[in-house]
C-alpha cells in the first residue's frame, strides 16, 4: 500500500487505515450518498433535485437536505426556488 507505514500500538489499525485512504467499504452512508452527488454535480451543469433523487434512488428530500448542507459550505450553489444545484468551480478546482 503507496504511504503506508508500520505502526505499532492498540491504534495501528485505524491509523493505517487513514494513511491508506478511505475505500468504499469504511465510508458511511452519509459520505457515499455525498460522495454520489458531488459525483452528479462535477459536469458543471445545473442538475435538480428530483434529477438527483432518481440516480441515486434517494428520496428528494435527503437530496435536498444534502444540498442545503454543501451550500452552506460553498461546496454548491444551491437555488433552493427552482431547487437546482451546481458545484462551485473553486470546489470543483481542489480536485
Amino acid at each position: 500500500m503507496a504511504g503506508a507505514e508500520v505502526i505499532e500500538g492498540a491504534n495501528a489499525q485505524r491509523l493505517l487505515k487513514i494513511k491508506g485512504g478511505l475505500s468504499g467499504e469504511r465510508l458511511t452512508p452519509e459520505i457515499k450518498v455525498a460522495n454520489s452527488i458531488m459525483h452528479i454535480l462535477e459536469d458543471q451543469h445545473s442538475h435538480s433535485v428530483s434529477e438527483i433523487a432518481s440516480y441515486i434512488d434517494i428520496p428528494a428530500e435527503t437530496v435536498a437536505l444534502f444540498l442545503r448542507f454543501m451550500a452552506k459550505y460553498s461546496f454548491i450553489t444551491y437555488d433552493e426556488q427552482n431547487e437546482t444545484a451546481v458545484i462551485c468551480s473553486d470546489f470543483l478546482s481542489l480536485g
